[in-house]
């Protein structure tokens, strides 16, 4: 809610305030702090707003300019947050640790000394320590997902014969190439014969 303190906001994300009684545990979602203040065109007044709605828009933009697997966050156009015209608190160096250690997954908004304001922090809300903790390799993995379900849909309950398995290989090989020369991956396999279509 608006006017939480940085405490207030990692209780609420830990599920020990009156709003909210168990912690936030998934890699399908995101928590950031403070709200922002923006210009509303519709009213022509300036107005807060939760910072969901601005990260969200961020990360459109992030898909649009770059891919999946950048982060939406840090002080390049990736994580300038241009649309932002003040945020409600300031977090210092303390309470930007404070959030984003342990099992505290809060994503701070700072504004740095040029006036910029940014995303500085990009972990879901996985609390157990792993790949799936940092939003850009969750989006990543997501994406690819999709890629490859949807470049293969045709061959689901297709005779296994060889050349549906070498097109399938070729289709796979394609889609992961794509993703090692634009930087998401570093190597690869593809295992697509009779070892695991039997």
């Amino acid at each position: 809610p608006f006017g939480y303190s940085k405490d207030e906001a990692i209780k609420w994300h830990n599920g020990q305030s009156e709003f909210r009684s168990t912690p936030l545990d998934t890699e399908f979602s995101a928590v950031y702090w403070p709200w922002c203040k923006v210009y509303d065109s519709t009213s022509k007044k300036f107005t807060w707003v939760m910072p969901s709605v601005i990260m969200a828009a961020q990360w459109c933009k992030v898909d649009r300019d770059y891919e999946p697997w950048y982060a939406p966050a840090g002080e390049s156009s990736r994580g300038i947050l241009s649309t932002v015209i003040d945020i409600e608190q300031y977090p210092n160096n303390t309470d930007r640790q404070d959030m984003y250690v342990e099992y505290n997954r809060i994503n701070p908004l700072i504004m740095l000394k040029n006036g910029n304001i940014v995303a500085f922090g990009e972990k879901t809300c996985k609390r157990k320590d792993s790949s799936l903790t940092k939003i850009h390799v969750k989006r990543m993995t997501d994406a690819l997902r999709k890629s490859l379900k949807n470049s293969t849909r045709g061959y689901i309950f297709a005779p296994t014969f060889s050349e549906n398995v070498a097109n399938i290989r070729s289709i796979i090989t394609s889609i992961m190439e794509e993703y090692k020369t634009g930087g998401a991956i570093e190597a690869y396999e593809v295992i697509c014969d009779s070892s695991n279509n039997t």
